[in-house]
């Protein structure tokens, strides 16, 4: 109601002004003041009551506009029935920019599904030749056909990486949510990579992992899969590292390498989508998806991560679960 009041000072300044002319007028004539006291007390009776219930109109009507403006699903239905024609005019350009911005959206939303089911189908059929090709490798044992064997998991990796890109922006992700064996999930991961550890030359020092977690079994199995295929990129030569501590609730999953590590300047950055850091620019390799995806799919997790690295030294990465049952509450 304070609102409307401020808005209408001008309006009481002129209506003060014209009971001091009124007084003037009544002075400079000889009438009788009493009377123009009386006058003038009338009056402002009057426009008293008159702007307390224009100002209770407007507080209402001012409610009922916040509301249809500030409520979760903005539509244009709900608006107080305009009082003049400035307000109707206002209300129609809002209709109208609201409808043209529905329609928008909704070819926005139709094209990005359409690309959606494009590459998903794309991705699906690109695995037939994929898997045709390793099963023509198999039968060479020489160096070119091991190197090929290599670029071709690689690509194989890339695809799985956009494919779960495309699930986890997808309105129907499949989470499904169990207790699993977190060493079982990690020891998959690390057989995936075996050939790659092998080719490097990089050792694993793997302590074995008992404890169970709630979560989804296939989209952490991505996670660990490319945090895994980080370390392996990053590192020359040396030793990746894989364990588990337990604190009271929460467990931790450390994964280390010996690598390049990270520059201090990129660590706060690590997780944005599409930054590939020092390394990346360096490596020219780095797409700055990996761990923009990792970080997005252990939110919806329900899992942490956090990042600690040295350069030259390695790099630990750390994912953090909690081992009651928070999920199911």
């Amino acid at each position: 109601m304070s609102k409307y009041f401020k808005n209408r000072i001008l309006d009481y300044c002129f209506w003060g002004i014209t009971g001091i002319i009124v007084l003037v007028i009544f002075f400079l004539y000889n009438l009788p003041m009493e009377t123009a006291g009386y006058l003038l007390a009338f009056f402002a009776c009057v426009l008293s009551v008159r702007e307390c219930v224009k100002a209770l109109r407007y507080s209402r009507r001012l409610q009922a506009v916040e509301e249809v403006a500030f409520e979760k699903e903005v539509s244009c239905e709900g608006f107080p029935e305009a009082a003049g024609a400035i307000e109707k005019l206002y209300q129609e350009m809002y209709c109208t920019v609201f409808y043209e911005r529905m329609e928008l959206a909704s070819k926005q939303d139709s094209q990005i599904s359409s690309m959606i089911d494009y590459y998903t189908i794309w991705m699906h059929q690109i695995k037939t030749p994929i898997a045709a090709m390793h099963l023509l490798l198999q039968n060479e044992e020489t160096a070119n056909a091991k190197e090929l064997e290599q670029e071709l998991f690689r690509i194989e990796s890339y695809v799985e990486m956009v494919l779960q890109y495309l699930r986890m922006n997808s309105e129907t992700t499949d989470y499904h949510f169990a207790s699993y064996s977190l060493g079982d999930i990690v020891k998959t991961a690390v057989k995936k990579y075996a050939g790659s550890f092998i080719r490097k030359k990089i050792h694993m020092d793997y302590k074995e992992i008992r404890q169970n977690v709630l979560t989804d079994e296939k989209w952490l199995a991505f996670v660990i899969e490319q945090l895994i295929s980080n370390s392996l990129k990053y590192t020359k030569n040396g030793t990746v590292s894989i364990w588990a501590e337990q604190e009271n609730d929460l467990l931790y999953l450390n994964i280390r390498d010996t690598g390049t590590g990270i520059i201090p300047e990129d660590l706060p950055r690590i997780f944005e989508k599409g930054y590939t850091g020092y390394n990346g620019r360096k490596d020219q390799k780095s797409t700055g998806i990996g761990l923009f995806l990792c970080k997005q799919i252990l939110n919806q997790l329900s899992h942490t991560i956090s990042i600690r690295s040295e350069i030259d030294k390695g790099t630990t990465v750390t994912l953090g679960f909690t081992l009651k049952n928070r999920l199911m509450e």
